[in-house]
């Protein structure tokens, strides 16, 4: 192999490296934010009082309107 061919192939394997170097900055940078986002999604949801949709009710709801009917 020729000394040019050799410092190219060098100066080529070395711009790939810093290419792969700056795409893992910046998937590190995404991974982060979408860290974030995550946790605080989810302290919101904890922190938020929990709602029930108008047409769902729980067991006892519904086993309290099924007695208040009842004559006892």
């Amino acid at each position: 192999m020729s000394k040019i061919k050799a410092e190219a192939d060098k100066e080529a394997v070395l711009l790939a490296l810093d290419q792969l170097s700056q795409t893992m900055d910046v998937m590190r940078k995404v991974v982060g934010r979408l860290k974030r986002s995550i946790e605080e999604t989810s302290a919101e949801q904890l922190s938020a009082p929990k709602r029930k949709p108008k047409n769902e009710q729980s067991a006892d709801e519904e086993l309290e309107q099924e007695n208040s009917g009842v004559l006892h």
